[in-house]
């Protein structure tokens, strides 16, 4: 069953033979199978697996492929699967293919590229795309993500700065969609590799241990040390005094001292 065009498009509309362009459906279980239906005939142009927690429309499949060489004019892309409701189903789309540019397309030399092809989440990165004019916009990962819009300059560059979302370790694809210089719809894309954080230095330093400090001088007793002095001291007089009492020459002393 074919369903309302509401629930996909293509992106960009009215691309051109040899360019590329992504299609989006939703409402889908699963492995989702694209073709475009040209002159009565079916032309497959690629599957992809529907996303269960995309947003804003759960179940969207994103597929970015290449445009067929048919003749110009409007055609239906058609999405087939599983639908939300467990049931076969159909989602299909008009859209116009234009006439091949001469050559590649995009144009050689225009293409996007990244300041790095591996991040972190959370670490920024660079994303640059050649041959644009106007507003252009960039997306990141199989829901699109909007990431932005910026405004190509006079050579037709477009560059925008981006923070690597929190997102599973894995490869992630950057679209840019635009107009190209020569006034067509354009739409780029690049690889990102979303990888795990580099560790930390975590090392732990041991704790120093200090030895109990030696008691080589005066400074250094303690007020137990200095009462065991004392009683020392008074048992040695009490000693003395004894012996001096135990001869006649001390008996003598004390006497002289009264």
């Amino acid at each position: 069953m074919l369903v309302a065009p509401a629930s996909s498009n293509v992106i960009p509309g009215d691309p051109r033979v040899g360019s590329r362009a992504v299609t989006k459906q939703w409402c889908f279980v699963g492995t989702v199978t694209f073709a475009i239906f040209a002159n009565g005939v079916y032309v497959v142009v690629g599957t992809a697996v529907a996303d269960p927690n995309s947003s804003p429309n759960k179940g969207t499949a994103t597929l970015e492929f290449t445009v067929p060489d048919v003749t110009p004019g409007t055609y239906l892309m058609i999405g087939s699967g599983t639908g939300c409701d467990e049931k076969p189903s159909q989602v299909g789309v008009d859209f116009t293919i234009r006439e091949r540019l001469g050559g590649n397309y995009p144009p050689v030399g225009c293409q996007a590229s990244l300041s790095s092809a591996s991040a972190s989440p959370g670490e920024s990165v660079d994303v640059q795309a050649l041959c644009f004019k106007g507003e252009v916009q960039f997306f990141f990962g199989p829901s699109d993500l909007d990431l932005g819009r910026v405004q190509a300059n006079n050579n037709g560059l477009a560059s925008l700065s981006f923070v690597v979302p929190n997102v599973p370790i894995g490869d992630y694809v950057i679209k840019v969609s635009g107009t190209g210089q020569d006034g067509v719809a354009m739409v780029m894309s690049v690889t990102l590799a979303v990888v795990a954080p580099t560790p930390t230095d975590r090392t732990i330093v041991p704790p120093v241990s200090v030895a109990p400090a030696s008691r080589g001088g005066i400074l250094a007793f303690t007020g137990t040390d200095v009462g065991s002095l004392i009683r020392t001291a008074l048992v040695i007089v009490a000693v003395g005094v004894a012996l001096l009492l135990s001869t006649r020459s001390g008996w003598r002393l004390l006497r002289v001292a009264r």
